[in-house]
């Protein structure tokens, strides 16, 4: 649902077993550049809403290096726009 240099909410829809102070791993890949990464993280919370699992996710080796698959991706989604004219 939503990502951030330090952490990460996901959510499943339906139950999911997961508690705070649970060590997990996020895993994702970009099939276009052929990498994956893995990132450690912590659960910090979990909710119930709507039918699906919200998890707050905080990551474990502290927020994500410059350089790295993620810090690529986020630094597109987060660019502001030369153009902001209304």
């Amino acid at each position: 649902m939503d990502i951030s240099r330090t952490g990460a909410c996901i959510a499943r829809q339906g139950s999911l077993v997961a508690k705070v102070d649970d060590e997990v791993s996020l895993e994702m890949s970009d099939s276009r550049l052929l990498q994956n990464v893995s990132l450690p993280a912590l659960v910090k919370w979990v909710n119930i809403w709507s039918g699906k699992t919200l998890v707050g996710l905080l990551f474990a080796e502290g927020p994500v290096l410059p350089g790295t698959l993620l810090d690529q991706y986020l630094d597109r989604v987060l660019k502001v726009p030369q153009n902001l004219d209304a």
